[in-house]
């Protein structure tokens, strides 16, 4: 809840301005769909789907496949949860009300080189240092839930490179093709650090009720 709120208000802003960045996820959770195949018969698939996918969404699969990589997408980028932020004990102030919390997330990019305009097998990492500057950050948060909280945010490492190791956990397609040349990959896991006063509290306003499923 806390990694995907300081993507939300920290990052996803300027990630999802970036040029080459075409289909843009945000913090994914993984859906689990029963799909019919031949007879009676079913079919369990696992697809990363954006925060905002909920249950009135089940009949529109095209919904499900808006993160799956395909030559119809120039990329796809989007977080997964690796470790929630916990208590790693006092800041440097020395104060009992100050915490350090500290949780990983990991960003997945997916590339289609050829709608990107690139024409070789190698330039896939300019990508990187783009989204690099945006992920490497030391500020002190203005206005929102954490407001004046100090956020640090850093890569830690990339992520071995294997479809099995950074996409095994969904039903992607299982041709080859959209992991070789003219497509590229990677995921970088990123360390989120808020120093957090939890003296400060806050409120939860409450309002009216939302029929979401009837709009």
């Amino acid at each position: 809840m806390k990694i995907q709120y300081l993507i939300d208000t920290q990052l996803s802003p300027e990630l999802e301005a970036l040029d080459f960045v075409d289909r843009y996820g945000g913090l994914v959770k993984t859906m689990n769909i029963l799909m019919p195949t031949d007879g009676d018969n079913t079919i369990q698939k696992r697809y990363p789907v954006a925060c905002n996918v909920s249950a009135k969404d089940c009949e529109n699969t095209g919904i499900y496949q808006n993160l799956v990589p395909d030559d119809s997408k120039k990329s796809v980028v989007y977080w997964e949860e690796v470790t929630p932020m916990q208590n790693a004990g006092y800041t440097q102030l020395r104060d009992f009300y100050t915490k350090k919390m500290i949780g990983t997330a990991r960003l997945v990019v997916w590339l289609n080189l050829n709608k990107l305009g690139i024409d070789n097998c190698t330039d896939a990492i300019l990508t990187l240092p783009p989204i690099e500057k945006i992920i490497t950050k030391k500020i002190n948060i203005i206005g929102g839930v954490y407001d004046t909280n100090l956020f640090m945010v850093q890569p830690k490492g990339m992520v071995k490179k294997s479809p099995k190791n950074i996409f095994g956990k969904y039903t992607y397609p299982d041709n080859a093709q959209y992991y070789l040349y003219p497509f590229d990959y990677y995921a970088i896991d990123v360390q989120f650090e808020l120093h957090q006063c939890l003296k400060k509290g806050g409120v939860f306003p409450v309002n009216p009720s939302v029929d979401c499923f009837n709009k």
